[in-house]
């Protein structure tokens, strides 16, 4: 037996649900999708970073929109969307303008008491003011939001309403207010992995080099990619790291974080030679040699033992792979990332 009202009001909780969900998913995705190129100004870059003052409030407009309804939503949204676009921006200028003020008049002042307890004075009447901005404002939209709380209550209780398509409302309302704490919570548990998915989705061509195409495991981080001066020349470069879930202690370590390194590129077309490794000259210990096929070519990967690792952390293995032709390869992190680097050299192909 169905739920009161049949299913048009359980699609509705489900609209909801689905109307949150959807937002957060698309916000994560958004955030950690843009590549951090070496030394070049991302446009793109700098829409995601900057998107993130209307996309943040926007959650909370799309929240306006479900609990409040219709009615006047544009005024809330367009209120909503410019204190959080806005509101930055013009308490950072009211600070600067404030300490800038404050230094010029303590530079005219023949007063070494003027001097420094102006700035002090300042200060605190600034952030009094902001603080008695915001709670004059907020008890505004306070009054506001109770009555838009009543006008729905009594709307939901007229002659005729649905008393189940209520209760299924409330239950959409309820659950779908536990989407962003659980997004941000799933985010922080399991950082590189959510990281590593987003870079795929929004960079599925990073793979293609010149001449040849790679496929990085799901969960690897495409830091950027790009192509040499010289043509044929192309990199993919990224990180590999596990999130909080399945581990707190190499995240304890305030001087190194627990991501690591992997790339693979390719040489120019023509007049080109392997470089001579600068590690076969170190006091590196080789401790293991792979050879992987690729079409006609090999790859040649040897395996380092770094040498002054600390002890405190996870035994870290270098891979550098040169190869008979144009490739090259190289990881360097925990040795239970090898088998995954090297299935990932065995799937490259070559491309026209």
């Amino acid at each position: 037996m169905g739920p009161p009202g049949g299913w048009q009001v359980v699609k509705k909780a489900i609209t909801i649900f689905a109307a949150v969900t959807g937002y957060c998913l698309f916000e994560i995705a958004f955030l950690l999708s843009c590549d951090l190129q070496p030394y070049e100004l991302s446009a793109f870059r700098n829409v995601v970073l900057l998107g993130q003052f209307l996309l943040i409030p926007g959650c909370a407009v799309l929240f306006s929109r479900i609990l409040y309804g219709a009615q006047g939503w544009g005024w809330r949204a367009l209120t909503i969307l410019s204190v959080g676009a806005l509101g930055p921006f013009i308490l950072i200028a009211l600070l600067v303008a404030a300490g800038f003020g404050a230094e010029w008049v303590a530079s005219i002042s023949e007063s070494p008491m003027i001097a420094t307890a102006l700035p002090i004075a300042i200060a605190v009447l600034l952030m009094a003011g902001i603080a008695m901005g915001v709670f004059l404002f907020a008890r505004r939209k306070a009054r506001r939001g109770i009555e838009l709380e009543a006008a729905r209550w009594l709307a939901e209780r007229q002659p005729g309403a649905d008393p189940g398509e209520r209760r299924w409302r409330n239950r959409g309302i309820r659950w779908a207010s536990w989407i962003p704490s659980l997004t941000v919570a799933v985010v922080f548990l399991f950082l590189p992995e959510t990281w590593g998915i987003s870079t795929h989705l929004s960079q599925p061509w990073a793979g293609k080099l010149a001449g040849y195409r790679v496929s990085a495991p799901l969960t690897w981080i495409t830091l950027n990619h790009g192509t040499g001066p010289a043509e044929g020349q192309s990199w993919v470069r990224g990180m590999v790291g596990d999130g909080v879930a399945f581990g707190v202690k190499p995240y304890l370590h305030y001087y190194s974080a627990p991501f690591f390194a992997w790339s693979v590129s390719t040489g120019p077309y023509t007049s080109w030679k392997q470089p001579e490794s600068r590690y076969g000259q170190m006091k590196d210990e080789i401790t293991g040699r792979h050879v992987i096929a690729i079409n006609n070519e090999s790859l040649t990967c040897l395996e380092y033992t770094p040498a002054g690792q600390d002890r405190d952390h996870e035994p870290l293995v270098l891979i550098r792979c040169n190869g008979s032709s144009r490739l090259r390869s190289g990881m360097l992190g925990p040795g239970r990332y090898a088998p995954a680097f090297y299935r990932m050299l065995q799937g490259i192909t070559s491309i026209q």
